[in-house]
This record gives structure tokens, C-alpha cells and sequence, in this order.
């Protein structure tokens, strides 16, 4: 009797002669790879039935070695990690040995175990590369009990070291500013290393190179920019002898500096005003600057030249607003070598003084006009729409105009009086947005009416008809007309 905890597909036992006496052949076909523990019972029959034996029986099935590949991928000094599953299908516990070749960028724990079971065990492999190219390693899990093995083949590929940290500095033009970073060790094992340093920023310094021990090193770096902006770049820690490098990525927000000067400007709107600026070059050689105009209504030169160590240059700024209000403003001088100066402006625009028409007179009943022209300071069409103050004598046609760039537009300012030898005023705007308001005052004076516009009715001989005569009460109150025919004496 066979008592077996497992069933069966492989035979052993095969160099077993079956026909020699007292040998007893065991059919064993294992599914999977496991420890398999069995027991014989052998009893006698007849005269032997009190003849028992038992027989311990402990198979261990093992695989063919498994070889699996397996790829990794990682920027120098980073480190991934890959988990490989493990399944115990047998009824002991495996431990298992692990044995890393090959490149020291591949590491892992040196055992595991395994329970028996579905649920697989984890074995968890890191790759850590220390410089850019490929790399190849083995790792062999072994059951020492059983001598089954597991193998894989092993490959890397260092890429190029990701930026150690991301810098980010502020500081004012014209200032300096030091910042220290951290060097890690690289290769040289006790020993220091000289590190090469470059960096691409324009206006950064320091040493060339760097010694970095065991623990690592600092590098100072200075920056002294001299022109506002935000910048960004890099700063590079190269080993010439391994060619490993670490670097980080820089971002310098830099402000303008402190101002040279306050300049209050104050103009009428529509009226220019100028200021001069003195510069010095302090260079031997000449200078360009570039000059940059902050602010409604500031005109000047783009560029500043001064020849080499000119003291007395002159800068002439020109304020000439459209619109009233008090703002700020600024003007300020670039030049990579020297640096950047600027001056901050207090701008006042005054509200001009409105315009005095020709004083205006006309029937009553009548009206007259006068033409008023305004010119487009700026470089795009702009529409002006009329506010009149005193509708029942004044309008202005047509009540909105288009100005063509830099060009030239005629209103009509129309008069219609309401009162005989009185003083009748307005005043009048002529208004946008941009340019703000045109100011103008007007006047009238009504006078006795005269003789009217002619009018030629026309009629058929020997026939009546009617025509009609239009006319309107200049005055705010009602009036009573006497209506008089006089005809030729040829009617």
C-alpha cells in the first residue's frame, strides 16, 4: 500500500529491474516542481500476513534552471527597482539563496524565503548606475535543499544624470550675490577629486575647479548681474577623468536696481514738455544703451551712444499726454557692460483750456454754422463723439467722426437762436477714450429776422392749389404771427 500526499504525472525508478525478486517498483509522476513526501506499507500474505513494513519515502522535484532577462533603464544616480514573483507549489518552505554578478549597479537582498502556497513572494532587485553607458549583471536564486535554480540575465543602460536640484536666486542688478552648492562625492574612493565647473550664465564667477573629497564638497558661486530680466541656465561639476558629471538647472530673477533719480514732468495735455538726462560712460570705448520708455505720452530716442569716457552726455526726454490724469512712469538706460540705470517719473497731465470760438450771430428763425477741425495725433483710426451742454442753440454735425491715422477731421458747430440780442452760450466736447477730450466754448446772439429764403410755388392756369410754407418758433414761449399777402400788380 502506497500513501502518497501528492498525485502524479513523471515516472522515477526507471534503472529498477522490475523482474528481480524482492524488488518493489513505485510509479511517481510529480505535476509540479516540490518536496513529496511518501509512505509504503508492505504487509505479508498467508503465513507472512503478520510480516508489516513500512517504508519512508521523501521525493524532491526540481526544474530545469528557469532564465529570464530582464532590462533596466535609469539616469545616472537614480535608482529603479524591479519585484520578481516566486511560487512555492510544494509543502515546505524554500530558502533561497540570491547571488548578484556581474555590474556593482545591480544589487539585492542576499535570501528569501518562500511559504508554500499560492501567494508568491517577491524578490526585489534595484539598479543604480554611476555613469552613462550600458552595463550587464546575472542574478541566481537558489534552493540549496533541492538544487533547483533560478537565473536572470541582467542589463542596464545609464542615461544621462538628471539635474540635482533646481536653483532659483533673486537678486537686484548691479548687486552681488554668492551661492554655495553641493558637490557629491564621484569616483577617487578615499582620495579627493578636482572637479571641472562650467556654466553657461553670463554673468556668473568663481573658481574653475573644485576638490571633492569622500564626503562630498561645496563650490561657491558669484553672480553680479548687471540688467534686469529673469535668466535661466545651468552649472556643470565634471570628473575629467571618468567623464561623471553632476549638474543643476538655474533660474536668476534679477530686478532692476535702486533708481538714480525722481523726475516730476508736467505738461498740458495735447502740449509737450522736455527734460535732459546727463550719462557717463565709463569705459575708454563707446557705448550704446538701450533705452527703454515706460508711460502714457513719454517720447525720446530708442538708443544713446556716448563715445568712450564721455562725461557730460545728454539724454532728451519729451512728455506730451493726451489724456489728463497724474501717472507714473519711468525711463531706463541697458547696456551689458555698464549695466542698467533708470529714473522714476511723476507725470502730471493737466485738462487743456477750452478753445473760444468766433462769437456766432444769426436771424431768428435762422441758423449759421462754423467749422471746427481736429487732427489724429496717433497711428490708428479714432472715432470722436459730441456732448453738446446746450442742445436748444447748439449742435454739431455730424455728431461722431472718424479720424484717418495722423490724419484730419472738420465738424460744424450750427447755431440756431432762441431770443433776439440776447448772449446765448455752450461749451462743447469732442471726446474718445485715447486722446481724451477736445474743449471748446461757443456763443450766439439772435437778431431781428430779414428777408427769408425764397420759395416758388407752382400752379397750373385756371387751377387752385396749395403750398405750404414751414415755420418754427425759435422762442421757449408761444407766439401770435400776422400773416400779410402782398402780390404784384400783374396777379
Amino acid at each position: 500500500k502506497v500513501t502518497n500526499a501528492s498525485t502524479s504525472l513523471t515516472e522515477i525508478g526507471q534503472d529498477t529491474d522490475i523482474h528481480e525478486p524482492n524488488a518493489l517498483v513505485i510509479n511517481f509522476y510529480p505535476r509540479t516542481a516540490g518536496a513529496y513526501p511518501c509512505r509504503v506499507l508492505v504487509t505479508g500474505v498467508g503465513q507472512s500476513a503478520m510480516d508489516i513494513r513500512v517504508f519512508e519515502v521523501d521525493v524532491t522535484v526540481t526544474t530545469p534552471p528557469l532564465q529570464t532577462s530582464l532590462e533596466f533603464r535609469a539616469p545616472v544616480r537614480q535608482k529603479i527597482m524591479q519585484t520578481i514573483p516566486i511560487v512555492n507549489n510544494g509543502t515546505e518552505e524554500w530558502q533561497l539563496t540570491a547571488q548578484v554578478t556581474g555590474s556593482k549597479a545591480f544589487s539585492g537582498p542576499g535570501q528569501l524565503k518562500v511559504a508554500p502556497g499560492d501567494d508568491a513572494a517577491t524578490y526585489e532587485i534595484t539598479y543604480k548606475p554611476t555613469a552613462v553607458g550600458e552595463e550587464e549583471g546575472k542574478l541566481l536564486l537558489k534552493n540549496a535543499k533541492s538544487g533547483f535554480t533560478f537565473e536572470y540575465d541582467l542589463s542596464g543602460v545609464g542615461e544621462e544624470p538628471l539635474a540635482e536640484d533646481h536653483v532659483v536666486l533673486k537678486c537686484n542688478a548691479r548687486d552681488t550675490l554668492d551661492h554655495v552648492f553641493k558637490v557629491p562625492a564621484m569616483g577617487g574612493g578615499k582620495k579627493a577629486v578636482t572637479m571641472k565647473v562650467e556654466s553657461d550664465l553670463p554673468f556668473v564667477s568663481g573658481e574653475e575647479s573644485v576638490e571633492v573629497g569622500p564626503g562630498g564638497g561645496e563650490y561657491a558661486l558669484r553672480l553680479a548681474p548687471q540688467l534686469g530680466g529673469q535668466y535661466t541656465g545651468s552649472i556643470t561639476f565634471t570628473n575629467p577623468a571618468t567623464d561623471q558629471f553632476v549638474w543643476y538647472t538655474m533660474e536668476v530673477e534679477v530686478d532692476s536696481p535702486l533708481q538714480e533719480q525722481t523726475i516730476d514732468l508736467s505738461a498740458t495735455v495735447r502740449k509737450v514738455v522736455s527734460v535732459e538726462i546727463a550719462l557717463v560712460n565709463p569705459l575708454p570705448e563707446p557705448i550704446t544703451f538701450e533705452v527703454v520708455l515706460t508711460g502714457d505720452g513719454l517720447l525720446g530716442d530708442r538708443t544713446f551712444t556716448l563715445e568712450g569716457s564721455e562725461t557730460n552726455g545728454v539724454y532728451e526726454l519729451f512728455y506730451s499726454p493726451l489724456v489728463a490724469k497724474v501717472h507714473e512712469g519711468s525711463i531706463a538706460f541697458l547696456n551689458d557692460r555698464v549695466g542698467e540705470f533708470w529714473y522714476k517719473l511723476n507725470l502730471t497731465a493737466d485738462p487743456a483750456n477750452a478753445i473760444m470760438l468766433e462769437p456766432m450771430a444769426c436771424s431768428v428763425g435762422g441758423k449759421t454754422s462754423t467749422p471746427v477741425t481736429v487732427e489724429n495725433p496717433l497711428g490708428k483710426e479714432i472715432v470722436l463723439t459730441a456732448v453738446v451742454e446746450n442742445r436748444t442753440n447748439f449742435a454739431v454735425e455730424p455728431a461722431t467722426v472718424a479720424l484717418p491715422p495722423y490724419g484730419t477731421a472738420t465738424v460744424h458747430v450750427e447755431y440756431v437762436p432762441s431770443s433776439l440780442g440776447d448772449l446765448e452760450t455752450s461749451s462743447i466736447s469732442l471726446t474718445n477714450p485715447l486722446l481724451g477730450d477736445w474743449q471748446y466754448q461757443v456763443s450766439g446772439r439772435g437778431e431781428l429776422p430779414g428777408v427769408m429764403p425764397e420759395h416758388t410755388p407752382t400752379a397750373t392756369v385756371g387751377e387752385a392749389t396749395s403750398y405750404m410754407l414751414s415755420f418754427r418758433n425759435p422762442f421757449p414761449t408761444n407766439l401770435s404771427v400776422d400773416i400779410v399777402l402782398d402780390a404784384d400788380d400783374g396777379a
